[in-house]
């Protein structure tokens, strides 16, 4: 029974739905669950608008705005972490190296040789040829005059490089908690939030939180008298 407005469960049901079909929701599976939730907290409390109209327009304005910053918790919410670690480190290391020879080398020779060879072969029955210009005779004379000469030379040049080069990285990482392990469990519970009740507090405006009981709700059989 309603006193001042409309009850949300008078409400047709599908235009509620409607109503809450539209916010941006970080999970389309939840909004089932999230829209369920609003619906029963707020089942037997009177709208808090003249109208059905309004309060529907309002609602999806209402959800439209506050989604965008509950939906971020939501995803804060569903990160897998470890409350009672407190240091993570990591680090890493590269190094890089090269080296390069360069050689170069040259050469270059000469040489020269001669030999002088001179012989006389003399054969005398009597002296009756002056051989020539030695004063002396024979019969028969020969004389061999040879020069031999033998000039050499070499050259040669070369070039050698090399190049090699080394590459190494590491890494390193540590974890673990620091702090007192009773500090961490507190702060670890003060972190806990219920995000669907944060929603639901944020659409109260949108009622009057004047909540009247069905008629079959009151009377002394209700109450166990």
């Amino acid at each position: 029974m309603s006193n001042y407005t409309t009850e949300l469960r008078k409400i047709d049901e599908r235009l509620i739905d409607d109503a809450l079909s539209h916010y941006p929701i970080f999970s389309e599976d939840y909004r089932s669950t999230l829209n369920s939730k609003i619906k029963t907290h707020f089942w037997f409390n009177e709208i808090g608008h003249e109208t059905v109209d309004i309060f529907l327009f309002q609602l999806k304005v209402k959800m439209n705005e506050i989604m965008p910053y509950y939906n971020q918790m939501y995803e804060s919410e569903l990160t897998k972490r470890d409350p009672f670690l407190t240091v993570r480190m990591t680090s890493k290391n590269t190094s890089t190296g090269s080296t390069r020879t360069t050689g170069e080398s040259s050469e270059q020779g000469s040489s020269t040789s001669s030999t002088d060879a001179k012989s006389r072969a003399v054969q005398s029955e009597t002296p009756q040829v002056m051989l020539s210009g030695n004063g002396d005779y024979a019969t028969g004379a020969a004389d061999s005059t040879s020069l031999t000469g033998v000039k050499s030379s070499s050259s040669g040049s070369g070039s050698q490089s090399s190049t090699s080069s080394s590459d190494g990285s590491g890494s390193a990482s540590q974890e673990g908690f620091s702090g007192s392990m009773a500090s961490l469990i507190q702060a670890h519970r003060d972190a806990i939030v219920n995000v669907d009740m944060m929603v639901i507090a944020q659409l109260e405006p949108l009622f009057m939180l004047v909540w009247t009981p069905p008629t079959d709700m009151i009377g002394a059989d209700w109450y166990g008298y």
